[in-house]
């Protein structure tokens, strides 16, 4: 029936969206740093990160797992850690990635590493 093709369009659409809304930095400011040394406390890694000129806005360590989900300021600065790949904290080389999905139930972190490079 017309109903069910429209509903289908629609979400199709929808999808399409949200697809778009996690690769658009205006709307997904969230990456993950992978390797990051769990020795490193927040703030210094805060610290390091608005030495290279990022504008933090959230930053959250994992207890005991090397990585870290950061909340970038503006979408400028998305664009540009994306760019650089790894960066440097502490004694690490630190991979970049976007951060696809969060899901609290599960505390797992899903990334696209293949598809994230530019």
């Amino acid at each position: 029936s017309r109903c069910d093709i429209y509903r289908k369009s629609f979400a199709a659409e929808q999808k399409k969206k949200r697809e778009e809304a996690v690769i658009n930095p205006e709307i997904n400011r969230y990456v993950l740093l992978r390797g990051v040394s769990i020795h490193e406390s927040e703030n210094e890694i805060k610290e390091t990160l608005e030495d290279y000129g990022y504008q933090i806005q959230e930053l959250k360590q994992f207890h005991k797992i090397p990585i870290v989900k950061v909340m970038l300021s503006n979408s400028s600065d998305v664009v540009k850690i994306l760019k650089d790949n790894y960066i440097q904290i502490g004694y690490s080389m630190v991979k970049v990635e976007r951060l696809i999905k969060m899901n609290p139930d599960q505390n797992r972190i899903s990334s696209n590493a293949e598809t994230a490079t530019d």
